[in-house]
């Protein structure tokens, strides 16, 4: 209960992220990058074939290796829907679990820097930019990378900061 009291404004944050990237989540995607779905469900569909139900045969090597963007993002799309099934929920949850890590990670930033209060708006006006409500779960690179480089932005602040240490985790 102390956690919740401490970090009342932070969970706030993460609960409105969450509802706002996860409304109408498995509605078919219309926009500019809606093959992106299609794209990256087929990567994932012939990861799961190829891997977990044994069709080594009807799938060549090659054909599972993208050199457009690291084995991480493929094999997160694949691991959420062997768990899931395969469909636009299921790749959508990726990025939603990344958008709202970034969004706890602005949050973080701005109270380093600033103060509680800072941090909470930074985090709120990210949450309210049509950017971050399209792209946030857009089963796509774009999400995880901007996510992963805010994480790591926080880690250089901590090591410039405070301890070195966290200049590793940087």
């Amino acid at each position: 209960m102390n956690f919740v009291k401490k970090n009342y404004l932070l969970l706030l944050l993460v609960l409105l992220a969450t509802f706002l990237l996860t409304y109408k989540i498995d509605k078919p995607f219309i926009g500019h990058h809606d093959w992106n779905g299609a794209f990256w469900g087929s990567v994932a569909d012939r990861n799961i074939n190829y891997f977990l139900q044994g069709n080594q045969d009807q799938i060549s090597a090659e054909n599972l290796l993208l050199t457009h963007y690291t084995p991480f993002i493929s094999i997160l799309f694949s691991v959420s829907s062997a768990i899931f099934g395969l469909s636009e929920f299921s790749l959508r949850l990726v990025p939603v679990f990344f958008s709202v890590v970034m969004v706890v990670f602005v949050y973080k930033i701005g109270e380093r820097l600033f103060g509680k209060l800072e941090g909470f708006v930074a985090a709120l006006f990210l949450q309210a930019t049509p950017m971050f409500l399209y792209f946030g779960k857009l089963p796509d690179h774009e999400p995880i990378v901007v996510s992963l480089v805010t994480v790591a932005f926080y880690f250089y602040i901590l090591g410039y900061f405070k301890k070195k240490m966290n200049l590793i985790l940087f």
